[in-house]
This record gives C-alpha cells, sequence and structure tokens, in this order.
C-alpha cells in the first residue's frame, strides 16, 4: 500500500509548462478528475500516482525535482518564475 502525500505542487509546474490537466490526463492515465483534486489539495496522491506524473513529465523533456513537486518552497519558486527554466532532478 502506498503512502499519500500531502504538499503536491502540481498545479505550478503544470501551467509553468503549459500542459493542460487534460493532457496530463491523457498521457499518465490518472483522471482529470483526480489531478484537479491533487492541485486544489483536496485529494492525496499514493506514491503510484505521482510516479505516473513524474514519468509523463520526463517524457515531455521536463526535468522534474521531486523536492519542488513536494515542498513549498517549490511552489513559490514555480509562482516566481515567469520564462520557462528547466527544473533539476534531486531524488
Amino acid at each position: 500500500m502506498s503512502t499519500p502525500f500531502k504538499k503536491v505542487n502540481l498545479l505550478s509546474i503544470r501551467r509553468e509548462h503549459g500542459i493542460t490537466q487534460e493532457q496530463l490526463e491523457k498521457l499518465t492515465g490518472v483522471s482529470q478528475t483526480m489531478i484537479s483534486q491533487i492541485e486544489r489539495g483536496v485529494a492525496n496522491p499514493t506514491l503510484d500516482i505521482l510516479v505516473k506524473i513524474v514519468d509523463a513529465l520526463r517524457k515531455q523533456g521536463i526535468d522534474v525535482d521531486w523536492n519542488m513537486l513536494l515542498s513549498d518552497e517549490g511552489k513559490m519558486k514555480a509562482n516566481s518564475t515567469t520564462q520557462q527554466m528547466p527544473i533539476g532532478i534531486a531524488i
């Protein structure tokens, strides 16, 4: 059984790279409803769902930083960015 993650900064990362919820649904197999709930903090994604999302973003050429995805600091950095900048990988 996977542990749910409570803080996920998917919305800022997705918007920064111009990916819609519908596109992410097609890339991951995770429903648009679930993606929306994760972004609004209504649902807590499991590790399985996060892996699907990260894999899909990486296949789109986006280097996802796990720390940015799962921390408030990453949310602030993404929100303050006006240009597309590569995100380093930190596992």
